[in-house]
C-alpha cells in the first residue's frame, strides 16, 4: 500500500466492516457541489455548496452525553446528498484498515460500499452524522487525537 498522508480536513471513522479514512481533495469537493446541486428555474444547473449541506445536515442532529446521535427534525439534508458525501470520502480517503490489513479504496469499491453500509441498511441518521462528521472535517479541520501532537505554524 502506497504511503498516504494524513491531511488536517480528513478524518477516520468506523465504517462497514473496518475503519476508513474519508477526504474531500479539491477535485472531489468540486464534484460533490455539482452532483448535489439541481437546475434553477429557467433549467440553468447550478452546484450546491458544500457550507449549504454542512448547514442542512446539522441543523437536524445533536449528540448526547452518551455519544449517540439523535435526529430532532428541522434539516433540509436530502438522502442523495448524504451518499455522495460518504462515496466521494471514501475515494479521497482512500485507505481502509479491515480485519487488521491495510487497503485501498478504488472508486467500485466506495460505490459498492455505500449501496451495502448506508440507507437503508443503516437508519439514515447514522449515514446523516457520519456525512456530517466528514463535511465538519473539510470545513473546520479534523478533530485532533488525545496523542496527535501540535502542529506549530510560522
Amino acid at each position: 500500500m502506497t504511503n498516504v498522508t494524513k491531511l488536517p480536513t480528513s478524518i477516520e471513522l468506523d465504517f462497514a466492516d473496518g475503519r476508513y479514512w474519508f477526504a474531500l481533495t479539491w477535485p472531489l469537493l468540486l464534484e460533490l457541489e455539482r452532483k448535489c446541486g439541481a437546475e434553477d428555474h429557467d433549467g440553468i444547473a447550478r452546484d450546491k455548496s458544500v457550507f449549504s449541506m454542512h448547514s442542512q445536515l446539522g441543523a437536524g442532529l445533536i449528540v448526547a452525553p452518551d455519544g449517540e446521535v439523535m435526529f430532532t427534525g428541522g434539516s433540509e439534508g436530502l438522502a442523495r446528498d448524504i451518499a455522495h458525501i460518504i462515496r466521494l470520502g471514501l475515494i479521497g480517503g482512500n485507505r481502509a484498515t479491515v480485519l487488521g490489513e491495510q487497503n485501498t479504496v478504488s472508486p467500485s469499491e466506495a460505490h459498492a460500499l455505500v449501496d451495502a453500509y448506508v440507507y437503508p441498511a443503516a437508519p439514515l441518521v447514522e449515514s446523516a452524522a457520519m456525512a456530517f462528521a466528514i463535511l465538519n472535517a473539510v470545513i473546520h479541520g479534523a478533530p485532533k487525537a488525545v496523542d496527535e501532537p501540535e502542529v506549530e505554524s510560522n
